[in-house]
């Protein structure tokens, strides 16, 4: 980002009320001199501060992003891998839900499969998040299938939940994670002949670590 002279505007306000444009605009659509009429702030202090619309448009993406994982390392903070990755997947749908107006995912909002700016950061992003929630499962005492498996169902489900936002389905009730994870690791006991074992909970069939 290029620096430019002392700011005269709040920070923080500005990438906000930009972030509310590029979600009804898009990337492609949302146009320098409508982000700064919305943002409150002239050409000198725009370009003073951001360089550029891309240069915007990256900032706007790595605050959405830090914004996400804050929440995945929050949710990720219960010792109970059931009630951690259904916090997880909850709080993802609170957060796609969140914005009054175009709620879902800011990278899928922003043409994420169309702009290669906005693509490569969005990779970058699910990298993270799946990275975090591998440490978490590894950290936990997963085994190595059992952890893709799990990890593979949570960004699935994060996926689902952001497109439904988008298309504007209303919020469902108590979303059924534990219920698939549960499922999963069942189909792991089974495999090692103790059907029984992880009723109670996902720790009980964990077996050899790899």
């Amino acid at each position: 980002m290029t620096k430019g002279r002392a700011r005269q505007f709040d920070y923080e306000t500005a990438l906000e009320r930009a972030e509310a444009i590029f979600r009804e605009k898009g990337y492609g659509g949302a146009a320098v001199t409508e982000l700064m009429a919305v943002m409150g702030i002239g050409a000198g202090s725009f370009y003073g501060a951001f360089g550029s619309k891309l240069d915007l448009c990256d900032e706007v993406m790595r605050r959405y992003a830090k914004r996400g994982l804050k929440i995945v390392r929050q949710a990720l903070a219960h010792d109970s891998p059931e009630r951690a990755l259904s916090q997880l997947v909850q709080d993802m749908n609170t957060l796609f839900y969140a914005p009054a107006k175009r709620p879902g995912c800011l990278f899928m909002l922003l043409g994420g499969c169309q702009e290669p700016v906005v693509l490569t950061q969005w990779r970058t992003y699910r990298t993270d998040i799946r990275s975090e929630i591998e440490r978490y499962l590894f950290r936990v005492g997963l085994p190595l299938k059992t952890r893709a498996k799990l990890s593979s169902q949570v960004m699935s489900i994060i996926d689902v939940l952001a497109v439904e936002a988008m298309t504007g389905l209303e919020p469902g009730g108590r979303i059924p994670f534990v219920e698939h994870a549960l499922d999963a690791w069942q189909a792991e006991c089974n495999k090692r002949h103790r059907p029984q074992a992880c009723k109670g909970s996902l720790y009980a069939c964990a077996g050899p670590q790899i």
